[in-house]
């Protein structure tokens, strides 16, 4: 029996944790359970869940620790089976939770993700994702390795078994710590697509970071310490088909065409001091 746990990290976001809650509350198949992690907020947010204190579990920080950290308090207070981690500015569709649930049941996997759309800055709505990861290992971790191929936790649930066998969310560096969580799920479980739309995803311009320096050099960290994460568990990275001087030499390059000198300066550094390898 699926039971799915919403968990919720919450940060200053008392302008939009009302209808994501609301989401919630309205999804055609009961959640097991909300749970909202306060990640410290310094606005109202966790008054605005207070309320709800019936119906949703509110989980506070005594000090900012980041969304990763921010998600594992949330999974280590859960008591279902599955985990769907819902950003506190997102809503799901009324079906989510049942479509979800339907094809976790009926197939083999550890992670069910379906399809997002998103309104853009011109207000026009885009789809979002690459059903491509679909399959068993390694091919979510293939097409999750560059970019993520699901755009957010929120579209997706997650079997808890999966969840602690690689330790949840282990990187810090946003926007690229859900990349490091799919690329590790995707070298342990199959990912199976649920084909509908799942979850609307505000556009929020002060959150937009797809061309940010530090996404391209975190994005770097991360596929750095996914290969060294996969040799310490000798699992064979060959279906990558790059090297570290090839992953080095594309950061340099976005980092070249954005015009992140900073970044590219640091990237250089680094790129030196490390001597990829052939």
């Amino acid at each position: 029996m699926i039971k799915v746990s919403v968990i919720i990290p919450a940060y200053n976001i008392s302008g939009y944790i009302e209808n994501t809650i609301k989401s919630v509350l309205q999804q055609s198949k009961k959640a097991h359970e909300i749970i909202v992690v306060d990640d410290c907020s310094t606005d109202n947010t966790a008054a605005i869940v207070h309320r709800r204190k019936d119906i949703v579990k509110l989980v506070k920080h005594s000090q900012n620790r980041g969304v990763s950290a921010t998600r594992n308090t949330g999974a280590d207070n859960a008591t279902g089976n599955w985990y769907l981690f819902l950003d506190g500015d997102d809503v799901l569709e009324k079906n989510a939770i049942e479509s979800l649930s339907d094809v976790a049941e009926t197939n083999q996997g550890g992670v069910v993700f379906g399809r997002v759309v998103q309104a853009g800055k011109d207000g026009k709505l885009l789809q979002r994702g690459n059903v491509a990861c679909a399959g068993t290992p390694p091919i979510p971790a293939k097409h999750n390795f560059w970019r993520s191929s699901i755009p957010t936790p929120g579209c997706a649930i997650i079997s808890k078994e999966q969840h602690e066998a690689i330790s949840g969310f282990e990187k810090p560096w946003q926007p690229t710590e859900d990349r490091d969580y799919w690329m590790k799920l995707g070298m342990t479980t199959p990912f199976v697509l649920c084909d509908q739309t799942v979850l609307r995803k505000t556009y929020r311009e002060e959150s937009s970071r797809t061309n940010s320096g530090r996404a391209i050099y975190w994005g770097l960290l991360v596929q750095l310490d996914f290969i060294k994460w996969c040799h310490a568990r000798l699992y064979n990275t060959d279906f990558l088909n790059t090297s570290s001087r090839q992953i080095f030499n594309r950061a340099i390059q976005r980092a070249f065409s954005k015009r992140e000198w900073r970044v590219l300066f640091t990237i250089l550094q680094f790129a030196l001091t490390k001597q990829p390898k052939k």
